[in-house]
């Protein structure tokens, strides 16, 4: 028995639609191209091909209700676009479902990155919300592949952490698993706005009820520019998954210039002192430190 090849022959039935189509018209025909028994040839003679179709469109759905997880602004955004929906079903195909389970929220936040492809202000703007939740979708890969081969713990804590009186003298760097973005509003604000659900239920509502698109446009009309700080954190490992979460902050858009001098070599002490000589105002200059505190209070710096 080719079990292989009948696994093989069912997933591509399911996500191959122009194969799927050709076995629907002359599945005979169609089968030849596969090295199957008599007897496996009338298993599949015999699949209903309404069930077949009702099947694939089930999958498809169940899969963009967990890619909803991971980008709930984005999607979204995207069902607000002419077909923007039926653009997000046509990426699940037979190719997408062959990678690794771990590397397919990636693979799916890329293609929506080329469907924001526009040059115009909204389209700019929809794709620096979409960069923020890739960057998400990535730290919290790694993170998994990292409590997988045993390089990092469980964290329950999701507290504050303690932060010595010297901290501001000592060099700090971003934590791991951290990513930066700029996004146009803050982040909440696009959530309450955009998403009245949460994961698979996104996605449900979002089918029968996409986002209008003159209401993204009076969102996006007036952007107030967010650095959105988010560490992903691994917050309960069963036997199957693992539950990732993320703590975050949002600042100014100005200290997206200035985070990368913490680089594990330079202080806040040291960077502030060259502020203050290029001229920079007193109160400025405390609202920095104090950001950079509230970074590492929450672990987003660390002190290398």
């Amino acid at each position: 028995m080719s079990l292989a090849i009948q696994e093989a022959l069912m997933l591509a039935l399911l996500f191959d639609k122009p194969l799927r189509e050709r076995f629907l018209q002359n599945p005979v025909t169609t089968l030849n191209d596969y090295a199957l028994s008599e007897d496996e040839r009338a298993d599949f003679l015999c699949i209903r091909t309404d069930g077949l179709a009702f099947d694939a469109n089930l999958r498809i759905d169940l899969l963009l209700s967990q890619m909803a997880k991971h980008y709930p602004l984005s999607m979204a955004l995207q069902s607000s676009m002419p077909e923007g929906l039926e653009a997000l079903k046509a990426f699940i195909d037979l190719e997408w479902i062959k990678q690794p389970s771990i590397q397919r929220p990636m693979l799916f936040g890329l293609h929506m990155k080329n469907l924001f492809a526009g040059a115009d202000e909204q389209a700019t703007l929809m794709k620096a919300i979409l960069e923020a939740e890739l960057a998400m979708t990535y730290t919290a890969a790694q993170l998994r592949q990292a409590v997988r081969q045993g390089m990092a713990i469980l964290d329950e804590r999701h507290g504050m952490n303690e932060v010595p009186d010297s901290w501001s003298t000592l060099p700090l760097i971003l934590a791991e698993n951290t990513s930066v973005s700029v996004i146009p509003l803050p982040y909440e604000q696009l959530k309450q706005a955009l998403c009245p659900y949460e994961g698979a239920a996104l996605w449900h509502h979002l089918s029968s009820t996409p986002v209008d698109s003159g209401f993204r446009n009076t969102l996006l009309a007036t952007p107030d520019m967010r650095l959105f700080v988010a560490k992903a954190v691994a917050s309960d490992i069963s036997s199957c998954d693992m539950s990732v979460e993320f703590v975050t902050i949002e600042l100014s858009s100005g200290f997206a210039s200035l985070l990368p001098h913490l680089d594990g070599k330079n202080s806040v002490d040291h960077l502030l002192q060259q502020m203050k000589a290029a001229g920079a105002q007193p109160s400025l200059v405390s609202a920095i430190r104090n950001g950079f505190r509230q970074m590492l209070e929450r672990g987003l710096l660390i002190i290398a």
